[in-house]
């Protein structure tokens, strides 16, 4: 994969146009995200759920969203990182 050292903000605004930029966003917290289910949780299926939930949340804001206000586009990437 291409080297990819953009902001998530600029990976998130390119998602409706270049899915590959959402891999990037994914891969870059998806330890995060699950990390932070497991302390909740304390049950690896559960957390793993959730975490495919939040991304796919994510991803079809996304989507939605297209390339409208770097507000919208703030929001989704604050959404996610909450989650670490």
């Amino acid at each position: 994969m291409a080297n990819w050292p953009h902001t998530d903000r600029q990976l998130l605004s390119w998602v409706r146009d270049d899915p590959e930029a959402f891999g990037v966003f994914y891969e870059r917290y998806e330890a995060a995200v699950l990390a932070f289910f497991m302390r909740r949780t304390f049950d690896a299926e559960v957390s793993a759920d959730l975490a495919a939930e939040t991304f796919a949340a994510a991803l079809a804001h996304c989507r939605r969203q297209g390339r409208s206000t770097s507000r919208s586009r703030s929001r989704a990437c604050s959404r996610s990182r909450a989650a670490s």
